[in-house]
């Protein structure tokens, strides 16, 4: 369980685990909060670590 803030570098972590995890295609939505938007979280999508 998570306590505190969600920051940018949460959100990556928790994308990084997340893809260690997953077996097959799988698709998330994420709404326009900030975190999920932010030109970090895009980077690390585009390189492939999230």
């Amino acid at each position: 369980m998570l306590t505190g803030k969600v920051d940018t570098d949460v959100v990556i972590g928790f994308f990084d685990e997340f893809a260690k995890q997953i077996k097959k295609t799988t698709i998330c939505v994420l709404d326009n909060a900030s975190t999920h938007t932010s030109k970090s979280l895009k980077l690390s999508f585009k390189n492939g670590k999230s």
